[in-house]
C-alpha cells in the first residue's frame, strides 16, 4: 500500500501538482527495487475506489503495488497483440 498523502485526502485528484509527482516517484523507485528480484516478473499498480470497487476502507488517498512471479496470460495476451500490430505498422523498433 502506498499512502499519497500525509493530510487526510481521500480523493487522489485533490492532491497537489507536487504531491502527485511524489507519489509517481515512490511507484518508481519501488517498481525499480521489485525489478532486482529476479523472482518477480511482473509489477501492477493499482487504485481501488469505493467500496463498489473493493476499496478498502482506508481513509487517506492510497495506491496499492503487487509484484508476482509470473506474468498474468492476459497480460502476455495484450503484449503479443501489440507487438503484431506494431511489427505490421513497422515500427517494431520502438518496443
Amino acid at each position: 500500500m502506498i499512502v499519497e498523502s500525509p493530510n487526510h485526502v481521500t480523493i487522489f485528484d485533490e492532491l497537489p501538482a507536487t504531491q502527485i509527482e511524489l507519489v509517481l516517484r515512490t511507484f518508481r523507485a519501488r517498481i525499480i527495487d521489485l525489478h532486482r528480484d529476479k523472482r518477480l516478473r511482473y509489477v501492477m499498480v493499482f487504485k481501488n475506489y469505493g467500496r463498489g470497487a473493493g476499496a478498502s476502507g482506508f481513509t487517506h488517498s492510497h495506491s496499492e503495488l503487487i509484484a508476482l512471479p509470473a506474468t498474468p496470460r492476459r497480460i502476455k495476451d495484450e503484449l503479443t497483440g501489440a507487438r503484431q500490430l506494431l511489427r505490421l505498422q513497422g515500427a517494431l523498433h520502438l518496443l
